[in-house]
């Protein structure tokens, strides 16, 4: 299982990703 943080990163990268 990974770090919840490492989980929420990811999860954020994604977002800034979306949103560019």
């Amino acid at each position: 299982d990974l770090p919840y943080s490492i989980v929420t990163a990811v999860e954020f990268n994604h977002q800034v990703r979306d949103g560019l």
